[in-house]
């Protein structure tokens, strides 16, 4: 629904809209953007340039009423930004003006396909590739909560990003702290695509809320443009709600059919089987660059790229160029220059030796090939879904151009154009292995085809979806096929119509942090959430769990986050654990076969092979959105989640890393040290006073249950407690109101031995006079719908006072209030009575 028209700048004020409220009205006053329909503040951006039109817009809340309480349809609106009258270019950049802030949080782009966070005060603090920013331009009393959200769009022909700089031009330091000036960049990826009219080139909204501020961008950006829909809008692929095992950690390239079988097996004989197997790379028919390489020159041609410094690799090129020449024709042996040389599987996936006690798991017409494996694996195990591997041109390298079978697609050898801002945010990539050898790139007009086929044989072979990886490597091709985005929305739209006709719309988007791919996810709804996990570099994994908490700020909003898999047996595995737990995205491992910790997992999966997820994205909680976990020294970052009932909040002291972008690796730097962290049932954004029964009322107070102390504390929605929590450790805290009614105050706290306890919860708890008549007499009656455990597990419930009666027989502590009921693994709903 569109609420006003767009207008070109006139002199004086300009109203935007008369349909919304003081607080979301926008104008522009002389030189000066204002939101809230006053001058009582500073304006949201001061001096506005003229080339750019305006025009607000609402949507409905996807959310339905504010997660602070409230009833009703409720809107977001937000304003869009267009640039006109320029002249036709590749490339405009603009000065949009002075950006009034106390604190801002950016998400830019550290690497081609993966954001990382960046805290800051001023403009000048926000990186270029910035594609979400978050201002906080809160007054310093109650009531005085503003935050103004701005995302940069990808759309039609161009991309936009964010970057600070002083007056003169972005990247630049400027005069001083009051001179910083945000910029927008507005980009086509090709020197063929020129345009003077750049519409809708950025989204702002601003709200007491920040979570709703970055709602209402992403919504409205949702509704107006075809590219993309959010995650509110999307079916969930069954898969985010079952057990996982991904094969890439536990064998890299080296799997196989035997591999997964024994892995397969190692999990059954613990007493927790997989129910989602993701068969990673290392299934396709690939050729090599250079077919006579060993495996030595493999492996040094795999690191040479990654050991040297991009300022090395600089140096040599200029005054060695034979030696860089040398160093080129080495990469080029390089797994990651490998391309597809089939859409079949490869030999390795032909079948089980007849030796192999498995293959007696084959029908007997499908004893080979990889259907007789996929059946085999579903005759041997009860494994619900399987997802293949497969990057978004094929494989790393593309396609082959030298193979028979795959001339129809008319793959064409295409190195990437890589703009500025992405080769500062990660110099390697001048020297990267793609770069220098390029990449067999499908045209647009092909894709359809090649996506289909492939597709098509994976599904006649029993796969149910794909995790489609590289996806960011697309866009760099396309000066030779019309530009960035016109190429990356060209392969989203086959990729997407495939996986619809073929698998039903089961996708895992993965390395695909540019806005071109991000904002082209119309119905893939599973997206991984930042960087890899990586088992042997230790400073990565305080890191990996900040990233995915602050880009679930974005991508939680457009598809439920993926936060990677991870080992369970590993120093930080209860670390990673938690943070899945608390993620609200799937969950699943890579564990060496015979390497797995199945007491943790007993705390994750249910013995049904499902998990217990919450409702949203995992993201950080208001106190630590501006601060910096990683590197402060003293902030403990807080994730928080919604369950059906209650909610739930991580806390997690990842504090000692940095980023070394010469080297492209984390490093620990800084103190490790035990930190404090305070904890309020605030923090997990419940809904305040309005915790009654169906006939009590409202009450301000919460349970808040610790994971790690088994332990209970009583407080109101704003009083917070504070916990000691130990260098790269965790806790996970439920909190759930405390329900009244009829004198009568209960709270269910859910499944004791699980991470996720609360989220066991699937219904608010019904309080209501117990028996069919009802009348003063009768008491009270509290129903717990919960999820059957399938296994026998502790539920707990608080009661002020113990219970006349239960359907289920259940222990009453007397000191704390604890209710203990003992579950068959069949119960669906647990009823007491006082």
């Amino acid at each position: 629904q569109r609420a006003g028209v767009s207008t070109k700048r006139k002199t004086g004020a300009r109203p935007v809209s008369t349909t919304m409220s003081a607080q979301q009205r926008w104008s522009v006053d002389g030189r000066c953007l204002r939101a809230g329909g006053g001058t009582a503040r500073p304006p949201v951006i001061d001096d506005f340039p003229s080339s750019i039109s305006v025009e607000q817009v609402q949507c409905a809340d996807p959310l339905g009423p504010s997660s602070r309480g409230g009833a009703g349809p409720r809107t977001l609106s937000a304003l869009f930004l267009s640039i006109q009258g320029h002249e036709p270019a590749e490339t405009h950049t603009l000065r949009l003006g002075k950006v009034f802030s106390r604190r801002l949080v950016s998400l830019p782009r550290f690497k081609l396909w993966w954001m990382f966070p960046e805290q800051g005060s001023t403009a000048g603090d926000v990186p270029p590739e910035t594609q979400l920013l978050l201002i906080d331009r809160s007054g310093p009393g109650p009531g005085e909560e503003e935050y103004v959200a701005l995302l940069p769009l990808a759309k039609g022909s161009f991309r936009s990003m964010l970057s600070g700089g002083s007056t003169a031009e972005p990247g630049s330091s400027g005069d001083g702290g009051g001179d910083h000036h945000l910029w927008l960049s507005m980009n086509t990826g090709s020197s063929k695509c020129q345009l003077d009219c750049w519409d809708s080139a950025l989204c702002l909204a601003v709200a007491p809320d920040p979570f709703e501020a970055i709602r209402s961008v992403v919504a409205n950006a949702a509704n107006v443009s075809p590219g993309f829909r959010t995650r509110y809008h999307k079916a969930v692929p069954e898969a985010a709600n079952l057990f996982g095992w991904c094969t890439w950690d536990a064998f890299y390239h080296k799997v196989s059919p035997g591999g997964i079988m024994r892995g397969l097996e190692a999990f059954e004989k613990g007493g927790v089987i997989p129910k989602f197997l993701i068969i990673d790379d290392g299934w396709q028919t690939v050729r090599r660059r250079i077919p006579f390489s060993s495996a030595a020159t493999r492996f040094l041609a795999d690191k040479v790229m990654q050991w040297v410094p991009a300022t090395l690799k600089d140096f040599v090129s200029k005054h060695a160029p034979w030696l860089y020449a040398s160093l080129c024709l080495l990469s080029s042996a390089a797994h990651f220059c490998y391309r597809l040389g089939s859409i079949h599987a490869n030999v390795k996936f032909s079948g089980f030796d007849r030796g192999d006690a498995l293959a007696s798991c084959f029908v007997e017409d499908e004893r080979r090939g990889f259907k007789g494996v996929v059946a085999a694996i579903r005759a041997r195990f009860d494994v619900r879904k399987i997802f293949c591997w497969h990057a978004m041109a094929g494989y790393w390298g593309g396609l082959s151009d030298e193979t028979a079978g795959l001339r129809k697609y008319a793959p064409a050898i295409t190195k990437w154009r890589l703009e500025p801002s992405i080769v500062a945010a990660e110099p390697a990539l001048r020297h990267d292995a793609l770069t220098v050898n390029g990449v067999g790139i499908v045209p647009p007009d092909k894709v359809a085809s090649f996506h289909g086929d492939m597709h098509a044989y994976l599904s006649g072979c029993g796969i149910d979806g794909v995790k489609v990886d590289v996806q960011s490597a697309i866009g760099p091709h396309g000066e030779a096929f019309g530009g960035a985005t016109r190429l990356t929305r060209a392969y989203h739209d086959s990729l997407e119509e495939s996986v619809r006709r073929h698998f039903d719309g089961d996708c895992i988007a993965c390395m695909c942090h540019s806005s071109d791919d991000l904002l082209h996810l119309r119905t893939t709804n599973i997206c991984r959430a930042s960087d890899d996990f990586f088992p042997d570099e230790e400073a990565s994994h305080g890191a990996h769990i900040m990233a995915v908490a602050f880009n679930s700020l974005l991508i939680g909003e457009i598809a439920v986050p993926d936060w990677d898999m991870f080992w369970s047996y590993h120093k930080h595995a209860k670390l990673h654990a938690a943070a899945r737990a608390v993620s609200g995205g799937p969950l699943y491992l890579s564990d060496v076969p015979g390497f797995t910790d199945f007491d943790l997992l007993r705390a994750l999966v249910l013995a049904d092979g499902t998990i217990l997820r919450a409702r949203l994205a995992g993201r950080p909680t208001r106190d630590c959105l501006f601060a910096s976990p990683l590197q402060d020294g003293r902030t403990v970052l807080k994730v928080w989640n919604n369950n059906d009932f209650g909610g739930v909040i991580g806390a997690f002291n990842v504090q000692g890393s940095r980023w070394n972008k010469a080297r492209q690796k984390f490093y620990k730097a800084g103190i490790e040290k035990p930190n404090t962290v305070s904890i309020a049932p605030k923090d997990a954004e419940l809904p305040q006073g309005s915790t009654s029964g169906e006939e009590g009322g409202g009450t301000d107070r919460f349970l808040v249950w610790s994971y790690r102390q088994k332990r209970l504390s009583e407080q109101a929605w704003g009083e917070s407690e504070e916990h000691l929590i130990q260098p790269m450790d965790f806790d996970v805290f439920t909190v759930v109101p405390i329900i009244e009614s009829g004198g009568v105050q209960c709270a269910p706290l859910g499944l004791v031995e699980s991470m996720m306890n609360g989220a066991a919860i699937i219904e608010s708890v019904a309080m209501a006079p117990a028996g069919a008549g009802g009348g003063a007499s009768a008491g009270v009656e509290a129903r717990v719908r919960i999820r059957p455990a399938s296994d026998r597990r502790t539920f707990l419930l608080w009661a002020e006072s113990r219970p006349k009666r239960a359907g289920v027989a259940f222990q009453y502590e007397e000191a704390t209030g604890i209710c203990r009921v003992s579950l068959t693994g069949r119960e669906e709903e647990l009823t007491f009575e006082w």
